[in-house]
């Protein structure tokens, strides 16, 4: 994943972040830097995690590689500073900023690793419902990253409340996707359930209609394929996601909050194997041609035909290739939910579009814009939140004709050899 996250799809300028205001105002402040990894050198991760009823532990992941080391430093060592600052801001319609702070760290080079990994507390009471605000800065570099998370502490089982690590216990855990290899051990210091029911899903692969579609949204109708229970020890659950989809651990039986893992395979969130290859062309293929490639018994031969008769010659497909399938790892970083995240809507969008110029964000809404925000002739795409009980990552386009046209210019050009951009 690393090596992706250091490809740059597109070179766009990185705003300054103003973090001065009081209020969160996104729906006027383009964040296109969320979902465009080349706006920024930084590309660290987080998860909340509350241990008890007053305090919360903010955990964080730094990639040492991304970050400027040098020996301006009274010990002459090769080091790092980096801040990071947060701002809480509280839900409904005033928006108001309720705490901030921020923390420095000084990074030694030849101790730090590759990964620099580390929590820092901040009081959040029990029933709170939030907005965090993260704006990670390599001060050396003068360069920063920006993250939004909600913050949820009204429920002792909901997400944020699992701790899930690896390694003896010691290594915290950043995403919600296992592979069938992984041994992880969860933990929920404020609830501390002896055991837990398990309900497991099968992988759910249905990929998203276009986005021109006049088909009403209906969410999935979700059934159990089988159900089990387990014993804690200690209040600790050890845990292997064996098989491929999803599982929804529950230790409060009466309501459907809890702690849900994905199993979408042995590489994600990246595409590496010939089949998954093939599942995300369907965005840009005929049904028929979908057809014969996923009934090809050559499915190697059948992609490298798909990309060569597209190109014209291998150079040019190599390229085809290189770009599609970052759009599409990127994808799944960023949109994952209960399905991997190219297919999610947003996911179909970022593949066949690439990151938007203008991104205007709220809690339940973000608005991606695809050229000038002036011109009649952008494209405006529109998501809204769905919740769901197995992630609060879910977005629904709203979906209408008025994409008919630009959608199948995006795909035509992909068809002919050219990769589609907004810089086009």
């Amino acid at each position: 994943m690393r090596l992706f996250i250091a490809v740059a799809l597109l070179i766009i300028t990185f705003s300054i972040i103003d973090c001065s205001s009081s209020r969160l105002s996104l729906q006027n402040r383009n964040v296109a830097m969320l979902y465009n990894p080349a706006s920024t050198n930084l590309h660290p991760e987080f998860f909340v995690y509350h241990f008890n009823d007053t305090s919360t532990q903010v955990y964080f992941r730094i990639y040492t590689d991304e970050l400027l080391f040098n020996k301006s430093n009274m010990e002459g060592e090769d080091k790092a500073k980096v801040r990071i600052k947060y701002l809480l801001f509280s839900y409904g319609e005033e928006n108001k900023l309720t705490d901030s702070s921020s923390v420095t760290y000084d990074i030694v080079k030849k101790t730090a690793g590759k990964e620099y990994v580390a929590f820092f507390t901040i009081k959040i009471n029990s029933g709170s419902y939030l907005s965090m605000e993260l704006i990670t800065t390599d001060l050396l570099r003068n360069s920063s990253h920006l993250k939004f998370i909600t913050v949820d502490k009204k429920s002792f089982f909901s997400r944020q409340n699992f701790l899930i690590t690896v390694n003896s216990k010691t290594t915290p855990v950043f995403n919600s996707y296992l592979t069938s290899n992984d041994t992880v051990f969860i933990k929920n210091e404020r609830a501390m359930p002896a055991s837990y029911n398990v309900k497991y899903y099968k992988e759910y692969s249905l990929s998203p209609l276009p986005a021109f579609s006049l088909t009403p949204f209906r969410p999935h109708e979700f059934r159990s394929d089988s159900t089990w229970k387990m014993n804690t020890d200690g209040g600790i659950l050890k845990f292997c996601a064996k098989y491929r989809g999803i599982y929804h651990l529950l230790a409060d039986t009466s309501g459907t909050i809890g702690l849900t893992l994905f199993n979408m395979g042995e590489f994600y969130p990246l595409v590496r194997t010939t089949s998954e290859m093939i599942k995300p062309i369907r965005y840009i293929t005929t049904a028929k041609e979908y057809k014969n490639l996923t009934s090809a018994k050559d499915e190697k031969a059948a992609v490298d035909s798909f990309w060569l008769k597209s190109s014209g010659n291998i150079n040019r497909a190599k390229e085809l290739i290189r770009v599609y399938y970052s759009r599409v790892n990127f994808s799944n970083i960023y949109f994952t939910s209960y399905i991997p995240g190219w297919l999610s809507d947003r996911g179909m969008v970022y593949v066949v579009f690439g990151p938007p110029k203008t991104i205007y964000k709220d809690y339940d809404n973000e608005r991606w814009i695809y050229g000038d925000n002036s011109n009649l002739m952008s494209m405006d795409f529109y998501f809204q939140k769905i919740d769901s009980e197995f992630s609060d990552n879910y977005f629904v386009l709203k979906r209408g004709e008025v994409y008919k046209s630009s959608w199948y210019q995006a795909t035509d050009t992909w068809r002919n050899g050219r990769i589609y951009s907004v810089l086009n």
